[in-house]
């Protein structure tokens, strides 16, 4: 499995395929702080 680290967060397929900007602008934006509150994280 694949990982790609965008400061302290590693993620698998989610994030395998996708470009940088993606990432981080998933990483900013509240869904995916609220998928990480979900899964525990």
């Amino acid at each position: 499995m694949k990982f790609l680290v965008t400061g302290t967060a590693a993620f698998g397929p989610l994030t395998e395929n996708s470009d940088l900007d993606i990432v981080m602008t998933y990483w900013e934006s509240d869904k995916l702080r609220v998928i990480l509150n979900e899964l525990g994280i």
